[in-house]
Protein backbone atom coordinates (compact mmCIF):
# COMPACT_ATOMS: atom_id res chain seq x y z
CA UNK A 1 0.00 0.00 0.00
CA UNK A 2 1.21 3.49 -0.74
CA UNK A 3 1.08 6.62 1.04
CA UNK A 4 -1.42 8.15 -1.45
CA UNK A 5 -3.32 5.02 -0.48
CA UNK A 6 -3.26 4.67 2.79
CA UNK A 7 -4.45 8.72 3.12
CA UNK A 8 -7.56 7.74 0.61
CA UNK A 9 -8.71 4.84 2.95
CA UNK A 10 -7.90 6.96 6.25
CA UNK A 11 -10.22 9.76 4.31
CA UNK A 12 -12.91 7.21 3.59
CA UNK A 13 -12.98 5.44 6.64
CA UNK A 14 -12.64 8.39 9.13
CA UNK A 15 -15.40 10.14 7.24
CA UNK A 16 -17.52 7.08 7.39
CA UNK A 17 -16.83 6.26 11.09
CA UNK A 18 -17.88 9.61 11.69
CA UNK A 19 -21.14 9.60 9.88
CA UNK A 20 -22.00 6.41 11.28
CA UNK A 21 -20.89 7.33 15.16
CA UNK A 22 -22.94 10.78 14.58
CA UNK A 23 -26.05 8.66 13.48
CA UNK A 24 -25.50 6.18 16.31
CA UNK A 25 -25.78 8.97 18.84
CA UNK A 26 -28.38 10.89 18.03
CA UNK A 27 -30.38 7.67 17.69
CA UNK A 28 -29.55 7.18 21.32
CA UNK A 29 -30.33 10.77 22.07
CA UNK A 30 -26.35 12.25 22.79
CA UNK A 31 -25.44 15.84 22.03
CA UNK A 32 -21.91 17.36 22.05
CA UNK A 33 -19.82 14.40 20.90
CA UNK A 34 -16.25 15.66 20.57
CA UNK A 35 -14.61 13.73 22.98
CA UNK A 36 -16.58 10.86 20.76
CA UNK A 37 -15.08 12.40 17.53
CA UNK A 38 -11.31 12.17 18.72
CA UNK A 39 -11.71 8.58 19.83
CA UNK A 40 -12.88 8.31 15.91
CA UNK A 41 -9.74 9.92 15.36
CA UNK A 42 -7.41 7.84 17.11
CA UNK A 43 -9.37 4.57 15.79
CA UNK A 44 -9.18 5.49 12.32
CA UNK A 45 -5.60 6.85 12.54
CA UNK A 46 -4.01 3.37 14.38
CA UNK A 47 -6.51 1.18 12.28
CA UNK A 48 -4.64 2.70 8.87
CA UNK A 49 -1.36 2.39 10.31
CA UNK A 50 -1.91 -1.16 11.51
CA UNK A 51 -3.54 -1.97 7.76
CA UNK A 52 -0.46 -0.26 6.47
CA UNK A 53 1.84 -2.39 8.57
CA UNK A 54 0.64 -5.58 8.01
CA UNK A 55 -0.27 -5.04 4.20
CA UNK A 56 3.71 -3.63 3.63
CA UNK A 57 5.27 -6.02 6.16
CA UNK A 58 6.52 -3.07 7.97
CA UNK A 59 5.69 0.57 9.98
CA UNK A 60 6.53 3.76 8.21
CA UNK A 61 10.06 5.28 7.33
CA UNK A 62 11.97 8.44 8.55
CA UNK A 63 10.68 9.83 5.26
CA UNK A 64 7.11 8.84 5.33
CA UNK A 65 5.53 9.28 8.89
CA UNK A 66 5.50 13.25 9.01
CA UNK A 67 3.91 12.79 5.45
CA UNK A 68 1.39 10.29 6.97
CA UNK A 69 0.86 12.54 10.37
CA UNK A 70 0.53 15.54 7.71
CA UNK A 71 -1.67 13.99 5.39
CA UNK A 72 -4.04 12.64 7.87
CA UNK A 73 -4.18 15.82 9.98
CA UNK A 74 -5.09 17.68 6.75
CA UNK A 75 -8.06 15.49 6.10
CA UNK A 76 -9.28 15.96 9.40
CA UNK A 77 -8.92 19.88 9.61
CA UNK A 78 -10.49 19.68 6.22
CA UNK A 79 -13.52 18.13 7.70
CA UNK A 80 -13.63 19.93 10.35
CA UNK A 81 -14.15 23.43 8.18
CA UNK A 82 -16.54 21.94 5.89
CA UNK A 83 -18.81 21.18 8.83
CA UNK A 84 -18.05 24.30 10.89
CA UNK A 85 -18.77 26.64 7.83
CA UNK A 86 -21.77 24.66 7.39
CA UNK A 87 -23.20 24.41 10.54
CA UNK A 88 -22.79 28.24 10.96
CA UNK A 89 -24.75 28.31 7.80
CA UNK A 90 -25.64 32.02 6.71
CA UNK A 91 -23.74 33.50 9.91
CA UNK A 92 -20.01 31.94 8.28
CA UNK A 93 -19.15 35.16 7.00
CA UNK A 94 -19.44 37.07 10.11
CA UNK A 95 -17.84 34.80 11.98
CA UNK A 96 -15.22 33.79 9.76
CA UNK A 97 -12.66 34.47 12.09
CA UNK A 98 -13.72 33.41 15.08
CA UNK A 99 -14.71 29.41 13.14
CA UNK A 100 -11.18 29.85 11.36
CA UNK A 101 -9.41 30.40 14.64
CA UNK A 102 -11.14 27.16 16.54
CA UNK A 103 -10.34 24.89 13.70
CA UNK A 104 -6.79 26.15 13.92
CA UNK A 105 -6.58 25.38 17.61
CA UNK A 106 -8.12 22.16 17.22
CA UNK A 107 -6.55 21.48 14.33
CA UNK A 108 -2.87 21.34 16.42
CA UNK A 109 -4.59 19.33 19.06
CA UNK A 110 -4.99 16.57 16.45
CA UNK A 111 -1.85 16.61 14.76
CA UNK A 112 -0.28 16.02 18.40
CA UNK A 113 -2.90 13.68 18.69
CA UNK A 114 -1.69 11.99 15.27
CA UNK A 115 1.72 12.20 15.76
CA UNK A 116 1.19 10.42 19.09
CA UNK A 117 -0.97 7.70 18.01
CA UNK A 118 1.10 7.03 14.80
CA UNK A 119 4.10 6.74 17.25
CA UNK A 120 2.59 4.47 19.61
CA UNK A 121 1.31 2.50 17.27
CA UNK A 122 4.82 2.11 15.27
CA UNK A 123 5.89 1.23 18.77
CA UNK A 124 3.47 -1.61 19.48
CA UNK A 125 3.78 -3.01 15.66
CA UNK A 126 7.65 -3.06 16.49
CA UNK A 127 7.36 -5.07 19.85
CA UNK A 128 4.97 -7.46 17.60
CA UNK A 129 7.12 -8.11 15.05
CA UNK A 130 9.81 -8.62 17.59
CA UNK A 131 7.71 -11.35 19.08
CA UNK A 132 7.57 -13.47 15.93
CA UNK A 133 3.75 -11.52 15.34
Amino acid sequence: MSIPGLLVRFTVGYLLLLVVVALLLRLVGVRGNSGVNVSVLVGSVMGCCIWFADKNGRYFSESERPLVILGMTAVDVLMQLLLVFALAGPDAKQHAGALLGTVAFVGVLHLLTVWAIVVITGRKYAKRVAKGG
